[in-house]
């Protein structure tokens, strides 16, 4: 609609200006996505990507359907962290327990912190197991005195391998009246550190900058494993490195043609089955982001510049969780967290803006803009993005910019320890929640997307609001709706009722 010369959007009630200024951090955005042209046929004006606006925009990613969970009443509902431990004596505990021996051992440990808490009923959950096993009986059958058996304490205290379950041995061993028996002090004594394998100096560089990008410890292995196998595939197959041990390999003379030969050593892996698509092309992602660092850092050359990668299927299909359910989570955040809005407004910014966990540790005030409405986010690859903000995640962050924490980070002030603490809740919560879904906090981020899929968002948005470096990710989100979709409405042909 126009208005004096001025474009007016229907959906906001902004002016063309002002939606200029809402987006003048982010020009790139605005620029990729008004350019782009059509891969699929417009369905309507609402899908046409060359008449984009903020409030489309703003549709895409907070449409009404995104906004349907019901708001908490902290003041009656907030109960605190501590009651997390009581949530898991009532409904675990109670119920999984048997053992009178091990709910006294658990009742001395209801003080520790939730997640510490949950971990030490994860250990007995287990040593129950392993008594059952040892004893060839069912778990809900178990007594003390199968716990309390000598021999059964011999081969718990020969098996364990963590702190906590040496500790609940130790508490055993002492109600059994073995104090002084050799167990005991086998149990105490300190084990033997395991065999460490050398690491090339500038792998660990390497990863000491992934570390300091607040990468997670999977993440931080799998570059680790990766980019070590490329050096011991060298070691081994190419003559002019035969004489150097793997952590010593010379890495200004590895040239694109070996790392064309590792290429085809994977895809040979990949034919005889001993490696998955999935896990060659992440080796090989590995590879050249080790490569690229090298440049970026020391200023070698980089030889996997032009290297191509390995294809794989990135798509596994999850069940996603339903509105209701979505409202059951942000409940158990509102009651139980420490710092409810805090953190709401980081769960939102994983199910309404498709962030990454590590890209939520390292939002700050100053990436916040209130009165344009956008947030600033740096991505993977050090890429940096504006995207708009609306909805109760805008709400959020107006309700807090009076009461700016004093940390660097919204969260904290230690990336890494912001992640580990997100991942820890998130399993606390989705467990008092009732959740089943396997995997992590990953699942806000693969909920954000299949929504903009099954919403028939263009290919473009879908990149740029994703912030996917490859169209290829974004065509299997899309290749997943449209089945889904067409056998929806075939099935919907029989009209049932």
């Amino acid at each position: 609609m126009f208005k004096d010369g001025i474009t007016i959007n229907e959906t906001s009630g902004m002016t063309e200006k002002e939606t200029e200024e809402s987006f003048r951090q982010n020009a790139s955005f605005a620029e990729k996505i008004l350019l782009s042209e059509s891969i699929f046929a417009s369905h309507s004006d609402d899908y046409d990507i060359r008449k984009v606006s903020r409030g489309r925009v703003e549709n895409m990613l907070y449409g009404a359907a995104r906004q349907e969970i019901t708001p908490v009443d902290l003041t009656d509902v907030h109960v605190g962290r501590k009651a997390i431990n009581i949530w898991i004596w009532d409904n675990l505990i109670e119920k999984n327990i048997t053992i009178n021996l091990l709910k006294d051992y658990l009742q001395r440990k209801m003080k520790q912190d939730a997640w510490g808490f949950y971990q030490e009923y994860k250990v007995i959950e287990n040593f129950m197991q392993l008594a059952a096993d040892f004893h060839q009986t069912r778990a809900e059958l178990m007594t003390d005195q199968h716990l309390l058996d000598k021999d059964f304490l011999r081969h718990a205290a020969e098996t364990s391998g963590t702190l906590k379950e040496k500790r609940m041995i130790s508490f055993l061993l002492k109600r059994a009246e073995l104090n002084d028996s050799e167990q005991i002090k086998a149990l105490n004594n300190i084990p033997l550190p395991r065999r460490t394998i050398a690491v090339h100096p500038k792998v660990q560089d390497y990863i000491n900058q992934l570390t300091k990008e607040g990468k997670a410890r999977n993440t931080l292995q799998n570059h680790r494993f990766s980019v070590s196998r490329f050096l011991g595939w060298l070691a081994h197959n190419v003559q002019i490195f035969k004489e150097f041990a793997p952590n010593e390999i010379p890495l200004l003379q590895v040239k694109k043609e070996h790392l064309v030969g590792f290429r085809l050593y994977l895809k040979k892996k990949i034919r005889e089955g001993e490696n998955s698509q999935i896990s060659a092309s992440e080796c090989i992602y590995c590879v050249k982001s080790f490569f690229r660092f090298l440049n970026k850092r020391f200023g070698n050359p980089d030889p996997s510049r032009k290297l191509k990668s390995i294809s794989a299927p990135r798509y596994r299909y999850r069940k996603l969780p339903s509105q209701e359910q979505l409202n059951t989570f942000f409940e158990v955040v509102a009651k139980y967290s420490e710092v409810p809005i805090l953190e709401r407004i980081a769960f939102r910014l994983m199910l309404d803006l498709g962030f990454r966990c590590s890209e939520v540790s390292q939002v700050s005030m100053e990436d916040i803009n209130i009165h344009t409405r956008t947030i600033a986010i740096r991505s993977k690859g050090g890429e940096e993005h504006i995207l708009p903000l609306a909805g109760k995640l805008y709400d959020d962050l107006c309700a807090i910019r009076d009461k700016s924490p004093s940390t660097k980070y919204l969260l904290g002030s230690d990336m890494k320890a912001i992640q580990t603490k997100l991942r820890n809740n998130y399993h606390l919560y989705a467990l008092i929640a009732g959740w089943t879904f396997p995997g992590g906090l990953h699942l806000f981020r693969h909920t954000f997307i299949t929504r903009l899929a099954n919403k028939g968002v263009l290919p473009q948005a879908m990149k740029e609001l994703g912030r996917f470096k490859k169209t290829d990710t974004v065509s299997l989100y899309l290749h997943i709706a449209q089945h889904h979709n067409t056998l929806s409405n075939e099935i919907n042909k029989l009209h049932y009722h």
